[in-house]
């Protein structure tokens, strides 16, 4: 047949369901701060040996600290995440802070302290008036009437 239909019918057992939801709701959970790039919780976990899950996206540029100490976080279905957690009282904090901040940072300030030093360089040796932006400038001036001439 060129159409084919595969059916699947699923059913959960609802006291199942109440039994589990009645356990994960004895941790207590309390969020103290958010901001896109902060999270603060507080975190009263009653058995050991579990997983916090976090309903955001996994992303390894998260920086997780349980009690202060670094955890790693792990991807659950297939797209958040999720870190371990011990019995007890936790304080957890969050930060997200891009792979490549680093980089870009020290390139920006190099560029910077480049400019700065090309500005000072040939204010110094050249003056102001004969410098080399205010010289290149005069030359972009005349380059862009010359050209206007000839276009119109």
């Amino acid at each position: 047949t060129p159409f084919s239909l595969n059916i699947h019918f699923m059913e959960e057992n609802e006291e199942l369901v109440k039994q589990y939801f009645n356990k994960i709701s004895e941790n207590k959970v309390n969020v103290s701060k958010v901001s896109s790039s902060h999270l603060k919780i507080d975190a009263d976990i009653k058995e050991d040996n579990q997983y916090l899950l976090i309903t955001l996206p996994y992303e390894t540029d998260w920086h997780i600290k349980l009690d202060g100490k670094r955890v790693k976080q792990v991807k659950v279905f297939d797209s958040l995440m999720a870190f371990p957690v011990s019995k007890g009282k936790h304080k957890i904090e969050m930060r997200y802070i891009p792979n490549g901040i680093a980089l870009g940072v020290l390139i920006s300030i190099g560029s910077l302290l480049m400019l700065l030093y090309l500005l000072y360089s040939t204010t110094l040796t050249e003056g102001i008036t004969n410098g080399f932006f205010f010289r290149n400038s005069i030359r972009l001036r005349s380059f862009l009437q010359v050209r206007q001439r000839k276009d119109g």
